[in-house]
């Protein structure tokens, strides 16, 4: 198994995209931290992994709190260290859920908390996570960060000023935890997500007509699962990636290749 004996923690991991990860890594032989605000929700979580791997709970382990508090991410940390004494991998799942917010405004109608409000559930929180991290990714003698992003932080769209600004800046932040951290064997890499729909939700969102013209602007016209973002994830965390830090690895079903123009017609294409 890719993750024998190492110790990961993910955030935002009771539901959706970070438990699909979470999942994973459990199922690849990886003692996993789960983090979340809904305690009932979390321990299910934990307990449904050790069930499925058939893992005792001392390899699972679910801490609740708002990570956007400092003395939380510290808490969390602690726990980790005090059951584990290392952290081979940190997933950064944790920040907004979903997609449309009322946090999104034009830029002439946009305030100061609502950009506060979304920089702060973001890069700032990951910020947090991996400063209080490191010290226990260097007592695993190395580890892998992995950040999550999507495609907004590269490609411009109306009205999402502060969450286009927040993951762009998860991705700076990648690229310079990359440089400061590689003497201590810790690659830092992310993966930008597209449009990602959790299984039950999938069929009732290919008929709706907006969210449908959406998946057939992707080159692999499907919508993206959490389990694709899990097998990225763990790929970037995994020994197979050893050589691969400071980039953003795209999960996108190739939108961020496509040109925003029509095809040319075959009957215009030059045949000499």
């Amino acid at each position: 198994m890719r993750f024998n004996k190492k110790v990961a923690l993910v955030t935002g991991s009771s539901r959706g995209i970070g438990l699909a990860i979470a999942k994973r890594l459990a199922a690849e032989g990886c003692a996993v931290v789960l983090t979340g605000r809904n305690e009932l929700e979390g321990r299910a979580a934990a307990a449904a992994i050790a069930e499925e791997n058939g893992i005792g709970n001392d390899n699972v382990l679910f801490v609740a709190g708002d990570l956007k508090l400092d003395c939380h991410i510290r808490s969390v940390l602690g726990q980790i260290g005090d059951r584990f004494g290392k952290l081979d991998v940190l997933v950064n799942n944790a920040g907004p859920t979903t997609f449309i917010t009322e946090h999104d405004k034009a830029i002439e109608d946009i305030e100061v908390s609502s950009w506060n409000t979304i920089l702060n559930g973001a890069a700032t929180l990951t910020l947090m996570v991996s400063k209080h991290s490191v010290p226990l990714l260097r007592a695993a003698g190395g580890g892998a960060i992995v950040n999550i992003s999507t495609a907004v932080a590269s490609r411009g769209i109306a009205n999402k000023p502060a969450h286009s600004a927040s993951k762009a800046a998860v991705e700076a932040l990648t690229r310079s935890l990359a440089v400061e951290l590689a003497g201590d064997g810790i690659r830092s890499n992310a993966v930008s997500l597209g449009f990602i729909v959790s299984g039950p939700r999938q069929a009732a969102v290919a008929a709706d007509p907006i969210q449908g013209a959406a998946i057939r602007a992707m080159q692999l016209l499907r919508i993206g699962t959490s389990d694709d973002v899990a097998a990225a994830v763990a790929f970037l965390a995994s020994q197979e990636a050893a050589f691969i830090t400071g980039v953003v690895l795209p999960v996108d079903g190739g939108v961020a290749c496509r040109m925003p123009i029509p095809a040319v017609p075959a009957s215009r294409l030059a045949t000499h």
